[in-house]
């Protein structure tokens, strides 16, 4: 072999020298950051059996119409807790009932991640709504077949309308209003007596004959 200055090797015949350690660490790191970084496409997603009206109104525990005239989201719980994280508790004024236990106005837990079939509501729109129990809370979702309503649309089942008691109407005097009331007569009754009486001229009966 051809040998150069101080016997070594020509420097194109030398084994190159391995990276340093360090520099192939952090090569390796840099390739995982831009990886993570690539945007992954969402493979989970909602699948619902279609089902007609009457279908998912048999297969339901309460099927009413109402117009969304509240809503309260529930705050976060860990996984052990009740509710899933991210749902709504939504009021609703009912104006019919075509299955179920349903007051004038009721409450349906809902909303959640579309992908995992939840979905949310509208103040003053108005629904269909499928519902299901579960313990005392109704409860629905995206694959629950709910029908959005116009404000005068008839719904595609059969329902009795709602008839509001005078209390919920407002056409009457509230009870909670009425022993306030009597009270306050009462009292201003008994005023106006002791000042009658106290202005009363006193009767001093006179001398016998």
């Amino acid at each position: 072999m051809h040998r150069g200055t101080y016997g070594l090797p020509p420097a194109s015949l030398r084994p190159m020298h391995t990276a340093n350690p360090l520099l192939r660490s952090l090569a390796a790191l840099a390739l995982v950051i831009g990886v993570s970084a690539i945007p992954i496409a969402q493979v989970a997603a909602c699948s619902c059996m279609p089902m007609a009206p009457a279908e998912a109104a048999a297969m339901a525990d309460a099927a009413f119409t109402g117009t969304v005239v509240g809503e309260q989201p529930m705050a976060a719980r860990d996984l052990l807790g009740p509710e899933p994280m991210g749902q709504t508790l939504y009021a609703f004024e009912v104006d019919g009932i075509a299955k179920g236990d349903v007051g004038a106005q009721t409450t349906v837990l809902a909303g959640g991640d579309s992908a995992g079939c939840g979905m949310s509501f509208a103040m003053e729109e108005r629904w269909l709504i499928f519902a299901y129990a579960e313990g005392d809370q109704l409860t629905t979702g995206l694959c629950s077949a709910n029908v959005p309503l116009a404000a005068d649309e008839d719904p595609p089942v059969a329902v009795t309308p709602v008839t509001a008691t005078p209390a919920e109407s407002g056409g009457g005097v509230p009870f909670g209003l009425i022993l306030p009331a009597v009270a306050v007569l009462a009292l201003v009754g008994i005023a106006a007596f002791l000042f009658w009486r106290a202005d009363r001229p006193s009767v001093t009966a006179g001398p016998r004959g």
